[in-house]
């Protein structure tokens, strides 16, 4: 089963959410870890994508958009909504949707954000329940 951690974030707007995972994306890629960010719609993946193009101007995070037609890739951060039609051997996956995704035993590690806003940390706490009821590890960092 995966290890989860959920990360509690200070704030609670979806723009700190997205560059929370994009600075753990660069660091996750610094160790040669594969992601996969699952976003909850093409709007949140368009927008994902475009941050991670500017996230650090004086570096570069390889990424691409999840493309279900190929199911290939040579970047180490894929983005998308849906799952991949077969596993692509990704290391981590970030959980921007609002759902546990029905894929997530492909991952040996799982991140869940949690913004503080109420909606969003009841749906949170399912997630924590569901993981728990798995047998996943689980851990709660406060960021």
């Amino acid at each position: 089963m995966p290890h989860v951690d959920f990360y509690v974030l200070p704030e609670n707007t979806e723009q700190s959410a997205r560059v929370f995972a994009c600075r753990l994306s660069a660091q996750l890629y610094r160790q040669q870890q594969k992601i996969y960010v699952y976003t909850r719609d093409e709007a949140q993946s368009a927008l994902m994508d475009q941050l991670l193009w500017q996230f650090k101007p004086d570096a570069f995070l390889p990424h691409e958009r999840l493309n279900p037609a190929e199911n290939t890739t040579v970047s180490p951060i894929l983005i998308g909504e849906t799952a991949p039609a077969v596993p692509m051997n990704f290391d981590v996956l970030i959980n921007l949707s609002e759902q546990v995704p029905a894929f997530y035993t492909h991952f040996t590690r799982i991140v869940e954000l949690a913004l503080q806003e109420e909606n969003h940390l009841g749906r949170l706490r399912e997630h924590y329940r569901f993981y728990r009821q798995q047998d996943c590890s689980l851990k709660t960092h406060h960021v």
